[in-house]
C-alpha cells in the first residue's frame, strides 16, 4: 500500500511518528522470519557413479515406488534405491527401451520401446517386468510414456508417444498390459519425443516438424500447441510439468527453454547457456532441472522454469545426458556414453546453505525461487525448499555468508 504524510511542521514529534509509522508498514508488507538459531551446508556436488553396464545406452530414468529405474536402448533395465548402487532387472526383452513411467494408482512402471514385439512392458517393483498382452503398434518407434490420473475412479493412463509410424499415440488404462491406439490422424508431421502430465492435460514435444507441441485432456483427442513454439520450430526433446507449468527444452535455437500455465499457449525464454543442447528436463523438490550432451555443462535448474542458472559439473566424464528425475531426496541422471553413465546429487544445483529458526513464523509463505536475503543484507539467494515442521529453509545460489548471529533474520518477498 502507498501512505501519504503531509506535515506543516516536519520537526514536530507528530510529523515524526508519522513518518515512523508509514516505515514499519512497509516493513511488514515484506516476509520476515525469526531469528536464525543454525546454519548448515548440504553437498550438492553431483558424484559420479558407473552403471550396472557401462557400454548400454541409458536412455530415461524415472522414480516410483521407492526405487529409481533405468531403461536403456541396448535391452538393458537398471533399478536403484538410492541412485547410487544398481542392480539388473530380470525378465526384460532385448528390445531398445526409450521411455519408462511409474503409475502410482495403477501401482506399476511400464516401459515402451523402438522395436521388438511386443513393444511395451511392465512392472509392479522395477526388479521383474512381463511383456505387454497387447502391444502399442509395432510399425511405431515409442520414445516416451507418462501416467497421468485422469480417468473415473483414479485408475489413470499410460500414454505413450512415438517419434514415428503410422500409430502415434498408445495408451493403456490397466498399466502398460494392453494397448490401445489413440487414432490420432494429421500429426505425423511432426517426430514426438516427449510426454507430460499435470493439472488434467498430457502434452507432447516433438523434435522437428512443423507443429512442435500439443496437448490433450484424454491421451485420445489431440492439438496444436499454439503460442511461441508456432514460430519456433526446433528440437524440443524434453518436456516435464511442476509448479504449475509444463516447461521444455531443446537442443538448438536462439532461446532453448519455454513454458505453459496450460500447456496449449507457449512462451519461449532463453536457456542459462543457448549454446548447449539441452536433451531433457525433469521437475522435484521445488525445481526444474535440465540435462545437456555436453560434458561439462551438463545441468542448469531454475525455480520458475523462466529464469534458468548454470550448474557445471567438472568431475562428469560422461557426455550425453538423456534421463534425469527426482527421487526420495535426491536427483539422479543417465547418459548414453561415456564412463560413469549415471550421476546423483541431494540438490542438483550445488551447495545449498541450511538455515535453521527459532520458530516457524512465515515459512509456511516462502515459496521455491523466492529471493531471499539476511536482515543485514550479508547474504541473498533463492529458497530451494522449506521445512515448516523442521523450521528451516534451504537456500541456493547463496552469496557471500549467511550468519546464525544474535538478530539476524531472512527477509522474504512482499507477503502474499
Amino acid at each position: 500500500f502507498t501512505s501519504t504524510v503531509t506535515m506543516t511542521d516536519p520537526g514536530k514529534p507528530v510529523a515524526q511518528l508519522a513518518i515512523k509509522g508509514t516505515v514499519q508498514a512497509k516493513l511488514l508488507d515484506v516476509l520476515q522470519t525469526s531469528a536464525i538459531t543454525n546454519v548448515g551446508t548440504i553437498d550438492g556436488n553431483w558424484t559420479t557413479v558407473p552403471a550396472i553396464n557401462e557400454s548400454a545406452v541409458w536412455d530415461k530414468v524415472t522414480y516410483g515406488n521407492g526405487k529409481f529405474v533405468a531403461v536403456s536402448a541396448s535391452g538393458s533395465v537398471q533399478y536403484s534405491t538410492d541412485g547410487t548402487s544398481w542392480t539388473n532387472a530380470s525378465g526384460v526383452q532385448g528390445n531398445s527401451w526409450y521411455g519408462v513411467a511409474w503409475g502410482e494408482e495403477v501401482g506399476k512402471f511400464t516401459a515402451v520401446s523402438t522395436n521388438g514385439s511386443p513393444r511395451a512392458m511392465y512392472s509392479s517393483d522395477g526388479i521383474s517386468w512381463a511383456a505387454a498382452t497387447s502391444s502399442p503398434s509395432t510399425s511405431s518407434l515409442w520414445q516416451d510414456v507418462v501416467y497421468g490420473n485422469i480417468t473415473s475412479g483414479g485408475t489413470g493412463r499410460m500414454v505413450a508417444v512415438s517419434r514415428s509410424g503410422s500409430t502415434i499415440i498408445s495408451y493403456s488404462d490397466n498399466g502398460g498390459i494392453n494397448w490401445s491406439s489413440s487414432g490420432v490422424n494429421g500429426i505425423s508431421d511432426s517426430a514426438w519425443y516427449s510426454i507430460a502430465f499435470g493439472n488434467g492435460v498430457y502434452v507432447v514435444t516433438a523434435g522437428s516438424g512443423n507443429n512442435p507441441a500439443m496437448w490433450s485432456n484424454d491421451g485420445k483427442s489431440w492439438t496444436f500447441g499454439t503460442g511461441d513454439v508456432k514460430s519456433n520450430v526446433q528440437p524440443w526433446k524434453g518436456v516435464t510439468y511442476g509448479n504449475g507449468k509444463f516447461v521444455a527444452v531443446a537442443e538448438t535455437g536462439s532461446q532453448r527453454c519455454m513454458y505453459s500455465t496450460d500447456g496449449k499457449d507457449w512462451t519461449i525464454v532463453p536457456s542459462a547457456d543457448d549454446t548447449i543442447s539441452w536433451s531433457n528436463v525433469g521437475y522435484g523438490n521445488g525445481m526444474f532441472l535440465a540435462v545437456s550432451r555436453d560434458p561439462v555443462k551438463q545441468t542448469m535448474y531454475s525455480f520458475d522454469g523462466i529464469t534458468w542458472i548454470l550448474s557445471e559439473n567438472p568431475e562428469a566424464q560422461a557426455q550425453d545426458r538423456r534421463g534425469v528425475a527426482y527421487g526420495g531426496d535426491r536427483w539422479v541422471t543417465t547418459s548414453v556414453d561415456g564412463t560413469g553413465r549415471t550421476m546423483w546429487s541431494y540438490t542438483g544445483n550445488g551447495n545449498n546453505s541450511v538455515l535453521t529458526f527459532a520458530n516457524d513464523n512465515k515459512l509456511a509463505l516462502f515459496e521455491g525461487g523466492d529471493s531471499v536475503k539476511q536482515n543485514n543484507d550479508a547474504a541473498s539467494g533463492f529458497v530451494a525448499s522449506v521445512d515448516v515442521a523442521a523450521k528451516t529453509m534451504q537456500v541456493a545460489g547463496s552469496t557471500e555468508t549467511w550468519s546464525a548471529n544474535t538478530g539476524n533474520y531472512v527477509i522474504g518477498p512482499r507477503t502474499p
